[in-house]
């Protein structure tokens, strides 16, 4: 690519973003930081995850460009099975709502479907969670300016 064709590039970028349980459940847990940029302060057990608050940070960044490539958050029924199997009520809705957003947002958004191959390092059941990604449901998907509902944070 040319220096001079940056919006090209930009204009590339895939703006369909899946969020599998361990996103959402993040997002849920610590939303305030990757929101709002609140401070770290994990619960002692969270402490211990190897890593979580560079996770968290590289959430938040990524997500920081959300407001201007226009990504969209797309929650699968394989995800909410999972979500809804670990019997959690508040945790349960909250990714209940961020379905709803998704859904509501995009009533007559039509998408235009990229063809799709699969990486070798993903496997068979992580492909078919993108591919009901890819794929909308009846409804569309999320509005570019929405974000999920807030979680609980910290």
């Amino acid at each position: 690519m040319r220096a001079d064709q940056p919006l090209a590039a930009f204009a590339r970028l895939p703006t369909r973003i899946y969020l599998d349980t361990s996103v959402l459940r993040r997002l849920y847990d610590f939303g305030a930081l990757v929101w709002e940029s609140e401070p770290f302060d994990p619960l002692p057990r969270a402490a211990r995850v190897p890593h979580l608050r560079e996770d968290l940070d590289a959430l938040r960044r990524i997500l920081e460009v959300k407001d201007r490539a226009h990504f969209e958050f797309v929650v699968t029924e394989a995800s909410l099975s999972e979500v809804k199997a670990r019997g959690r009520t508040g945790y349960t809705q909250w990714v209940r709502d961020v379905e709803e957003s998704w859904l509501t947002r995009s009533q007559g958004v039509e998408y235009e479907l990229a063809e799709l191959e699969r990486v070798g390092s993903v496997s068979r059941k992580d492909w078919a969670l993108v591919l009901a990604a890819a794929v909308p449901p009846e409804h569309g998907s999320l509005s570019p300016e929405a974000d999920p509902p807030a979680g609980r944070g910290r």
